[in-house]
């Protein structure tokens, strides 16, 4: 686990991408340096592969390796424009409330249960989810006093009352 992340000027983190097993990423390796340059942040210990930015040129494209990377760059382009179309849809959401839901209800799609575990610390989804963390953290006391959510730490649960149809439909 890692993630991708930029930090500006007065050292303010702003996450970009969670990264997972078997995820790719090349932000951080553009050939064009500006002073907004990202960071590959391991959360735990890591492996990653780097591939020269020009490796299907320097072969006949006839090896294994070239056969197997050109059948599976259209599968993980997909993955991550759909990973991109996740976080944009994510950060649509106009209000706290709304990017947490959102968030926790994508987390209980993924584990198909309505109790789940933040897999990042409560720092860290705020600079995710780009909003304050005090406001975050008032926010799911709201929610859990509107009883639409239980809390103990990282670990949720999610309740009926106060979801969209298309959640409830999942239980």
């Amino acid at each position: 686990e890692a993630y991708l992340a930029r930090y500006d000027k007065e050292g303010n983190r702003r996450i970009i991408y969670y990264l997972r097993k078997n995820d790719i990423f090349g932000e951080a390796f553009y050939k064009l340096h500006t002073d907004r340059e990202l960071f590959v942040v391991a959360k735990k210990d890591c492996e990653v592969l780097f591939l020269p930015y020009d490796i299907i040129e320097n072969c006949n494209k006839d090896c294994t390796f070239h056969i197997s990377l050109l059948k599976n760059l259209p599968d993980l382009i997909l993955h991550r424009v759909a990973d991109i179309n996740y976080r944009t849809e994510l950060l649509a959401n106009k209000t706290i409330k709304e990017k947490l839901l959102s968030y926790l209800e994508n987390l209980s799609i993924e584990n198909n249960s309505k109790i789940v575990e933040i897999p990042i610390s409560l720092s860290e989804l705020a600079d995710y989810l780009v909003i304050d963390r005090t406001a975050m953290m008032k926010q799911l006391k709201k929610m859990q006093d509107e009883k639409i959510i239980t809390k103990n730490k990282n670990k949720i649960t999610l309740l009926k009352e106060g979801f969209t149809n298309k959640w409830n439909l999942l239980f």
